[in-house]
């Protein structure tokens, strides 16, 4: 592991009850390569019940590539280091699914957003 990544792991790991607002991120660097395992695991907990986003890829699905999981870290290592998010995670289609109750009431919906 280099020296960045670790002193930025245990320095994350070391943070206590501070404000987010006095946080200070270093910036010009390059930032450190996401790993595979970070990825694998972060899929891992995923739901598996959610609703697939706009390119129609579920959970479920990211679970199943198993070998493809290096294009998905190398993509997610270049957004980094572009320091752009993409557009597509900007957006929602907010849906309103109705749960037990008068259909009158708002509280009785849920939102998911796909």
């Amino acid at each position: 592991m280099d020296s960045t990544t670790k002193r930025f792991y245990t320095n994350f790991f070391r943070w206590s009850k501070r404000s987010v607002s006095n946080l200070v991120i270093p910036t010009g660097g390059i930032p450190p390569r996401i790993l595979p395992a970070e990825v694998c695991s972060a899929i891992q907990t995923m739901k598996a019940a959610t609703a697939p986003g706009p390119d129609h890829i579920s959970a479920n699905l990211l679970r199943a590539g198993g070998y493809r999981l290096e294009i998905l870290v190398e993509l997610l290592t270049s957004y980094l280091l572009k320091e752009r998010i993409p557009d597509q995670w900007r957006t929602s289609q907010p849906i309103l699914f109705r749960k037990k109750g008068e259909k009158e009431y708002f509280r009785n919906y849920y939102k998911n957003s796909c």
